[in-house]
């Protein structure tokens, strides 16, 4: 098999974390770097050139309407959010390809029995670059939702190079 690694990934010497070997009777086996290396197998190499370590940054979040009444069906919350990578970016969508960057947006009810997420990928870019965009999607909240202030409860957020931060 092959592993794709993104453009700018870490530099430096890449090790095997874990092997799990099953055979077709159920029969498995796990291997670490430790073991690997004991038994000489060929369990790490090494990446060169620039490599981005640093995650994504968010420089902002708005989200329209900021009330809605869910008394009568479902409503629909637009979502934007500026996002921010000086390497790799937030990914592209040359050649109909999406590699890397994503951000996740996780809303609680007052009770903290419901929530709300939104995903904002390269496809959702409104303006701006990969490098420095405003990404938008819609979240929606269904009939007789929880009443009250909802409150932002997780912003997940990667770049193409996989930083993630939260």
């Amino acid at each position: 098999g092959t592993i794709g690694l993104p453009r700018y990934s870490e530099p430096g010497i890449w090790s095997l974390d874990n092997l799990v070997l099953i055979d077709a009777a159920g029969n498995h086996q796990q291997i670490d770097l430790a073991a690997a290396l004991d038994i000489g197998l060929q369990a790490e190499f090494t990446v060169e050139g620039t490599g981005d370590m640093a995650p994504p940054q968010i420089r902002a979040l708005d989200f329209s309407p900021r009330r809605i009444d869910t008394s009568s069906g479902s409503q629909t919350i637009l979502v934007t959010a500026r996002l921010f990578d000086a390497l790799s970016g937030m990914g592209s969508t040359v050649g109909g390809y999406t590699p890397g960057g994503q951000a996740s947006v996780t809303f609680l009810s007052p009770s903290r029995g419901q929530s709300a997420n939104v995903s904002l990928n390269a496809w959702m870019r409104a303006d701006g670059s990969e490098f420095d965009g405003v990404y938008t999607n819609t979240m929606t909240l269904p009939q007789y939702s929880e009443t009250g202030v909802w409150s932002l409860q997780y912003f997940s957020l990667g770049d193409a190079a996989g930083n993630n931060t939260n």
